[in-house]
């Protein structure tokens, strides 16, 4: 159950809660129950799975911990959706309470809204990501992917200015753009849960390159069809 909670496997974490009886509340060895592991991993379908059948979002490990804690030690975008979504389920801190960096974190987490929480998880189970086990890869490969996309949106930046030149000419080339570029973020949707953002100056820089080129060419694209 705890394997399945880490990895995000909904689907077998379900199967084990409630055919195979085993309790919702259960703890390793460390005191870590499956949303503690799913917490610390990001994986934020079994994180809403579990906060829906009523875990308790406030138990604590060995240390301390409570899930909310390690979702937002995590530091990547969706360690902090995962936060988002164990707050509003009532998850309150524990190490963290009352120090310095939970502040800190819990600041950043409060820059996202449960609207993109929610958004998410509707789109990842309208992608049965919740019913099938996740592919599991290598950090190498992870970053490996990352880097291919990076490439693909920096040669796509180096058309961006032609393109918001808004020629109608171009208006087919730019709806091709988007959806290549539509495409790309689906495909990272398995990676951003696995490689961190927080220190992470490849991570930071892909978003906020696709963010800024995606904006550039839907302003375009809109403009075209006036």
């Amino acid at each position: 159950m705890f394997d399945a909670a880490a990895r995000g496997d909904v689907k077998n974490l379900s199967l084990l809660i409630k055919h195979a009886g085993l309790k919702k509340n259960l703890c390793d060895f460390d005191m870590k129950t499956s949303l503690h592991r799913a917490s610390s991993n990001a994986r934020l379908l079994a994180v809403s799975y579990l906060l829906g059948i009523a875990v308790d979002p406030n138990m604590k490990d060995r240390w301390g911990n409570t899930a909310l804690d390690l979702a937002l030690k995590g530091g990547s975008l969706y360690h902090m959706y995962c936060a988002c979504l164990i707050h509003s389920w009532g998850g309150t801190l524990g190490t963290l309470n009352g120090t310095a960096e939970g502040e800190k974190l819990f600041s950043e987490m409060e820059k996202h809204s449960m609207l993109e929480v929610r958004n998410l998880v509707d789109h990842l189970m309208a992608k049965e990501y919740d019913l099938r086990e996740p592919v599991r890869q290598s950090e190498q490969e992870i970053l490996q992917s990352w880097e291919v996309s990076l490439k693909i949106i920096v040669r796509l930046s180096e058309t961006k200015e032609k393109v918001m030149e808004g020629s109608v000419a171009v208006q087919h080339a730019v709806t091709s753009v988007l959806e290549m570029l539509r495409n790309i973020s689906a495909s990272l949707i398995p990676y951003l849960s696995q490689v961190p953002m927080k220190g992470s100056k490849q991570g930071t820089d892909l978003i906020s390159e696709f963010d800024n080129l995606f904006l550039a060419l839907t302003e375009a694209h809109e403009r075209l069809e006036m």
